[in-house]
Order: structure tokens, then C-alpha cells, then sequence
């Protein structure tokens, strides 16, 4: 059978308008839709199967040699994929990969350090041959590799030895309060280590005497596990995983300098120290802190968690998210971009190479984006998960993925102007430009197709969900987060009994099951036994009348012109909302989403500010009030006077509000009295509400 796109998936890219349908908090040029149908596919330079296991690429070397960690041992490949040798361990699990550490001396990777069930391996990088090893004729020897530098290999086991990196002979060893936890940091000849009983501690990393102690509390009996950091400006940093509190202490004499509590979650350090400054991730919020004086230089909240990878190219950091990646100026924390992946599985920034920032979303595809503009280069999807963040080396992006396979992907051998046009049609200058002529071809060109890919659900048993949280209730209807029986999330909508009759409830559903439109939040399935239900797409990330008031004014405006266009496709499909209140606009993987299509008007009156000056209609020109309504409601606080407004936006301008003339100017013509006046278009008033929000205006 021949693969035919679904409607969804063609619309996603000849929107009219399609620009930011997804952006709410994300973009300041994110490309129009990042699945575009007709995005350029990333070229597969090569691949190899390595048919042992999952298979992780954990370095690729100055001597042009990348390492594949798999469960039976480490190989060196080429640049070109050819084997160039190997190193056969067992780990005593299939799904377990080996543990390898690099070395470097003068940027080339000399060493690899490949943990063993016995011991510990150093491998020549350059042939592969075992230079020394330690602990094989003791029998099984459990060893953890703490780091390694190119004289010296700290081995945490029953307390910190180090090895000399020449030929394996103990250098020393030093027995802390308890066993090290995680990796070590080293710093002009000092290395600083933390332990699982709250010790931090910093020695003299040639003969291991201790230069200074300090101890770290916690608030259980039990001592915090405490991560080394990092070092800066003279500053050594210690991470309480247990309580989520980084310490800072005077490199020279382990003084106290500073500490900040995060609600950060009980792990590894969510972190980066770089330059004089430290970027500590706290759930959405990223923070840069002054290493010496921990005082916040700046804040940046990406409204969904942050990864804990970020990458730095110039004066700007570049960090994923739940769904998305946010480009942020190191100097003043402002966003440059963002980009969303409309998947919910973290983003994880693996390089930037070339112009080019290279974005594995695992579960989804590998991403190339420009750096400049976070607009999307290329796409690349893959089968399976991938097992490590790629390693990113000359315009080649190289990972592997848990069913063995190694691939080795860059950007398109060629240009690509079917995409490159489509994504001007459906960009903001495509429309100002006859956007409208191109888009409306596109989409003609689709309905030739037939739509076979997407058919609305069919109505099933309330019994099959699984019901979690009860998130919402009112007396007409009540809100589940549930699981469907594959184990997937959904929102689970119930009505109350007798609030609406089963043909009334399956005319709204039924009208909004069928739209596959770009922006429209999915229904999974619905019914009306044992009393009307409806579950739709889970949306993370809550509700525009949930966050309005945290997002700044741009924000605000770019989510509200967002909403516009989505009102604008969905009215080619001859269907309106009725009742579009901050309620129905809804987050997931940071795009903006509209919920309630019919169902809302059918379940209760519209709020006084929002009914029709001119009665109930379902014009183009009633989309552009009901959106200057809701405009108003989350700009003001309040909904808007009933009746409409007079010309001269005196209601508008409500102190309370506070808005710039130009926003006034576009709320008073969406909310005009005299539906002559209004915007004639839902698409014109998001360009105007987009404007006027924007630091252009």
C-alpha cells in the first residue's frame, strides 16, 4: 500500500498562517511546523549493526577513532564506519553496556579505560592492545572509574586509588567517610571529591593528603550523598544530592562561600560551571549565578523541565526541554529561540557544529537546526530509542540506539526548495506575501488525496481507561488524568448525569473527533455509556488561564496569535469552537492547543463579555471578537464590557491593564461593536495581535 499522509500531517505544513501554531512561549523564529511533511530527511552517511545489544557511542577521538560501548566489549570505528579494532569483555547482562573512560594528552584520546568484571583494562586507542591491567589476579574486582586525567587514574572502591596512567602502579590511596559518589572533578593539581556520608574533600592529587574537609548535613539520620561540581574563580562547588543544595566552598582553604536550596529533583548535579558563572536547572526555571558570589545574573524560565546537557557556542547556551530546545544569551538570559519537537521526551542538545545545533529527541528523531535562527535544517527519525546523546564531529551526528545499530547522519547531500518554499508559503512573510495563494494550493493538492490515515475514533467503553488523579471537577463535569490499556496517558472527561442529552454530546464530539487539524487537541476515543465521556490528548504543560499570569506580554500575544490561526484552519473544516475561553487553550510539549471544539458551547453559556454584540453567529467576523474576548480576558484580568467596545478603546484602556496603544488599538477594532469594523479575519487579527506584542512594535 502506498503511504499517503494524514490531513494532520499535510496541514501541519500549508497552513496559511502555520507559524507558531505551536510556539506559545517557544519561538522568536522557530520554523513554521517542525514536522513538516516535506522537512528534508538527514542523509545517512553509514551504518553498522553491531549485533551484541544495545550499542552507545561514547567518544570519538583526535585519532579519528569512534568508541562503541556494547554489552560485550568497546569497538573503534572510522569516520567511514569501518572496524578498526576491538575489545571483548563480558558484563554479565545483555542490556548492560561496558563502562570506558577517555584520556586525552595534547587533545588526542591516547587511553581508553574499559571497566571489567574483574578489574580494569587500559586500551591503546590507536590498536587496541591492552597496555596494563589491574585487579585481574585478585579474581573479581568491582573498580568505578572516578576520572581520569593523562597521568593519573582515580579508581573510587572502598574508598579513592590512584593509578599511575603510564603502567597502572599505585600511586596512592586515601580512604574517605564513605564510598565516593559519582565522579571527581580535578583543578591545577587538586582534585575535589565528594561521598555518600556528606564529606567534601580536597587533595593533593599527586599524593592524596588532604588539603582541606568540610562536611555537608542533611536533614535524615543518614549523611547527604554529595557530588564534586565543578571549580571556578577560585571556587569549588558540591552538590547535596539528597537535600538539592549547592554548596560553595573557597578552593584554597574549604571555607564557606555561598549555598543555594533548589526543589530540583534528588540526583546528579542539574548543572554547568563555565566561565566564572554556574547555570543551575531548577525544574523549568534555568538559573546563572555568579560563581564567586552566587548572586542570580539572570532567570530563565523554559515552562517545561530542563535537561541537564546544555551546549555553548559563542555567547549563547543551548538547552533542551521537555518537547522543545531553547536557544538563551549567556550575557543577559533573554530567549534568542526556541524550537518545539511536539513530542513530550526530553530534548537533548548534543552539539553545534558548523552553524548547525544537533538535537536527539530519542523516542522521536534527530534534528538539525540553523544556530542562528533555530530554524529546522533537517530531520532525521529513527526506529527504536537511542542509548547516549550523540557525539557531533565535523557536520556528522554519530549515536546509537538500543537495537544495536550505529548510524552516522548529516544534513541533506542537496538543496531543498519544495521544503524551502513551502516553509516561506506558510511563514509570516509567505502570507504577507501570498502565503494565502500558496497555502490554499497546498491544501487543494491535499484534498485530491484521500484521507484514509485518519479516521475520527469510534465510540468505545468508559471501562476500558484506567482512572489516576481526579485533576478538575465542576457540577457538570469531572476531569481524570487515565491510562488507555496500551499504558498511553490521557485527560478523561466525564459528564455529569442528565447535563446533556447522548445525541447532543455525540453531535459536539463527533464534530470535534473529526478535525485533523494542526493545533487542535486530539480526541482519543470517546463514548456515551455508561454516561457521555470524552478522552483526549494529555496536555503537561495546564492551561493559558493557568499561566497567563506568569507569562510576559510577548508571550501572551504570540499565544493568543497562535489560538487565531488555529481558528483560521479549523474554519476551512466549517467547523467553529462556540465557546473559546482561556480554559480551552491548553500546553502540551510546549505547543499551544485548543480543547472543547463544539463541546464547550454545547455544555454552558458563554460569559457576558464574550456574547455577540450582533447575536449568535458563526462568521469569520464572531471568530475575531470571541478571540478579541479572550485577548482581553487574560490581558485585563477580566472579561471584556458586554456589548463590545466603542472605536476608541476607552475600555480598553483600563488602568489595571496597563497595555501599549498599539494592543489597545487591535483589542478595541477585534472587539468592535459594529461587525463592519472588526478585523475580517481571524489570520489578520494574529498578525496584528502578534505586532503589537512584539519588542518591534
Amino acid at each position: 500500500m502506498q503511504w499517503s499522509p494524514t490531513r494532520r500531517e499535510f496541514l501541519a505544513g500549508a497552513a496559511v498562517g502555520g507559524v507558531g501554531v505551536g510556539d506559545f512561549s517557544w519561538t522568536n523564529a522557530t520554523d513554521a511546523v517542525p514536522d513538516h511533511l516535506l522537512a528534508p530527511r538527514g542523509s545517512v552517511e553509514w551504518s553498522v549493526g553491531t549485533g551484541d545489544g544495545p550499542a552507545a557511542v561514547s567518544r570519538f577521538s583526535a585519532r579519528d577513532r569512534l568508541y562503541v560501548r556494547t554489552p560485550g566489549g568497546v569497538r573503534a570505528l572510522g569516520p567511514d564506519g569501518a572496524e578498526r579494532w576491538r575489545f571483548e569483555v563480558d558484563s554479565g547482562d545483555p542490556e548492560s553496556l561496558v563502562e570506558t573512560y577517555a584520556a586525552e594528552t595534547d587533545g588526542a584520546t591516547e587511553t581508553l579505560y574499559v571497566e571489567t568484571r574483574r578489574g580494569l583494562a587500559a586500551i591503546d586507542a590507536a590498536d587496541g592492545s591492552v597496555r596494563w591491567r589491574y585487579g585481574d589476579d585478585d579474581g573479581r574486582r568491582h573498580v568505578d572509574v572516578s576520572l581520569a586525567t593523562a597521568e593519573t587514574v582515580f579508581l573510587s572502591e572502598n574508598g579513592l586509588t590512584a593509578l599511575d596512567a603510564e603502567d597502572g602502579t599505585e600511586r596512592w590511596r586515601f580512604e574517605p567517610d564513605g564510598p565516593v559518589w559519582l565522579s571527581s572533578q580535578f583543578h591545577e593539581g587538586t582534585l575535589y571529591v565528594g561521598t555518600i556520608r556528606g564529606g567534601f574533600y580536597a587533595l593533593d592529587a599527586a599524593g592524596g593528603e588532604v588539603r582541606w574537609r568540610t562536611a555537608l548535613e542533611a536533614s535524615g539520620d543518614d549523611g547527604p550523598y554529595v557530588l564534586a561540581a565543578g571549580t571556578s574563580d577560585g571556587v569549588a562547588f558540591a552538590w547535596n544530592s539528597s537535600e538539592s543544595v549547592l554548596a560553595a566552598f573557597d578552593a584554597d582553604d574549604g571555607s564557606p562561600r555561598w549555598t543555594v536550596a533548589t526543589n530540583a529533583a534528588p540526583t546528579g548535579f542539574p548543572g554547568t560551571v563555565r566561565k566564572s558563572t554556574v547555570y543551575i536547572a531548577d525544574g523549568s526555571v534555568l538559573r546563572a549565578r555568579s560563581a564567586a558570589s552566587g548572586t542570580v545574573r539572570w532567570r530563565y524560565d523554559a515552562g517545561e523541565a530542563v535537561a541537564n546537557w546544555p551546549r555553548f557556542a559563542d555567547e549563547t547556551m543551548y538547552v533542551g526541554a521537555a518537547g522543545g530546545v531553547h536557544a538563551v544569551s549567556t550575557t543577559d538570559g533573554t530567549r534568542c529561540w526556541t524550537f518545539d519537537t511536539r513530542t513530550d521526551a526530553a530534548a537533548v542538545v548534543a552539539g553545534v557544529d558548523d552553524g548547525t545545533v544537533f538535537v536527539d529527541s530519542r523516542t522521536d528523531a534527530l534534528y538539525g537546526l540553523d544556530a542562528r535562527s533555530g530554524r529546522l535544517r533537517w530531520r532525521f527519525p529513527y526506529s527504536g530509542e537511542s542509548t547516549w546523546p550523540p557525539e557531533v564531529r565535523n557536520g556528522i551526528a554519530y549515536f546509537g540506539t538500543e537495537s544495536g545499530t550505529v548510524y552516522a547522519v548529516s544534513g541533506p547531500d542537496g538543496p531543498t526548495p519544495l521544503y524551502d518554499a513551502a516553509r516561506v508559503a506558510t511563514g509570516p512573510f509567505g502570507v504577507a506575501a501570498g502565503g494565502l495563494l500558496a497555502g490554499g494550493a497546498l491544501a487543494a493538492a491535499y484534498r485530491r488525496r484521500k484521507r484514509a490515515n485518519a479516521p475520527p475514533p469510534e465510540p468505545t467503553a468508559f471501562a476500558d481507561f484506567e482512572r489516576e488523579t481526579l485533576v478538575a471537577e465542576s457540577p457538570k463535569k469531572e476531569l481524570f488524568r487515565a491510562r488507555t490499556p496500551a499504558g498511553g496517558r490521557v485527560a478523561l472527561a466525564r459528564l455529569a448525569p442528565d447535563v446533556l442529552a447522548p445525541e447532543a454530546f455525540a453531535a459536539a464530539v463527533e464534530a470535534w473527533a473529526g478535525l485533523d487539524c494542526e493545533g487542535v487537541l486530539e480526541v482519543r476515543q470517546w463514548g456515551t455509556e455508561p454516561r457521555p465521556w470524552v478522552a483526549a490528548e494529555w496536555a503537561a504543560g495546564g492551561s493559558l488561564a493557568d499561566r497567563a499570569g506568569k507569562l510576559p506580554l510577548t508571550e501572551i500575544g504570540r499565544v493568543v496569535a497562535d489560538v487565531a490561526e488555529i481558528v483560521h484552519l479549523v474554519r476551512r473544516e466549517e467547523v467553529t469552537h462556540g465557546r473559546l475561553v482561556p480554559g480551552n487553550v491548553l500546553f502540551t510539549g510546549g505547543a499551544a492547543r485548543v480543547a472543547d471544539w463544539r463541546l464547550a458551547a454545547a455544555l454552558r453559556d458563554p460569559p457576558a463579555g464574550y456574547v455577540l454584540p450582533e447575536g449568535d453567529s458563526d462568521s469569520a467576523l464572531a471568530d475575531v471578537y470571541r478571540l478579541g474576548a479572550l485577548a482581553f480576558d487574560v490581558l485585563v484580568g477580566e472579561t471584556p464590557p458586554a456589548g463590545g467596545v466603542s472605536p476608541t478603546g476607552d475600555a480598553v484602556k483600563d488602568p489595571k491593564a496597563g497595555l501599549p496603544d498599539e494592543l489597545v488599538a487591535v483589542l478595541s477594532r477585534a472587539l468592535a461593536s459594529d461587525p463592519d469594523d472588526r478585523y475580517d479575519s481571524a489570520l489578520k487579527f494574529a498578525d496584528a495581535v502578534r505586532w503589537a506584542t512584539s519588542d518591534r512594535a
